[in-house]
């Protein structure tokens, strides 16, 4: 086993651990809001179609 010493200074100036959170945040926020653009766009179509089937005559 290493130097405790050594391993702790290593993992103290190793980045490598937040980069990977910040990049797992970035894409959890974009695919939230991706997810919230696709709702909000099938709401959307699904009230014109409704209207749409309403002002159809029989």
């Amino acid at each position: 086993m290493k130097n405790p010493k050594a391993l702790l200074r290593r993992f103290r100036t190793d980045e490598a651990g937040a980069s990977l959170i910040e990049y797992t945040l970035l894409t959890g926020i974009i695919t939230a809001a991706v997810l919230a653009v696709v709702v909000a766009l099938g709401i959307w179509i699904a009230l014109r179609w409704t209207t749409l089937g309403g002002a159809l005559p029989s």
